[in-house]
């Protein structure tokens, strides 16, 4: 339950038709309207990124910081169809 709460802090809550797709066990897991039923922790992967360079002592431009979480948003996604193949992660990796 915990590791769902991680998702939806990182992904938002999961698509509804996913949850109806999972059947009934999804409510042990979510409300109705797909939110956690496990505690949400308060970061995001925009946080987790700062808290990250800042404990490395690295630092990135604005510009860097948005490819890099495009990039990350284009690998974790709820739906499998949605989620970027490894030949368009290396072209957007290329990019940069």
């Amino acid at each position: 339950m915990d590791h769902l709460a991680q998702m939806v802090a990182l992904l938002g809550p999961p698509p509804p038709e996913l949850l109806a797709d999972a059947g009934p066990r999804a409510l042990e897991f979510f409300n109705r309207d797909g939110s956690s039923k496990g505690q949400i922790p308060g970061y995001t992967l925009e946080s987790l990124l700062e808290a990250n360079l800042e404990r490395v002592g690295g630092t990135m431009s604005e510009e860097e910081k948005e490819a890099f979480l495009y990039f990350m948003r284009r690998t974790l996604t709820w739906r499998a169809e949605e989620r970027a193949s490894a030949t368009e992660l290396l072209s957007l990796a290329l990019e940069f």
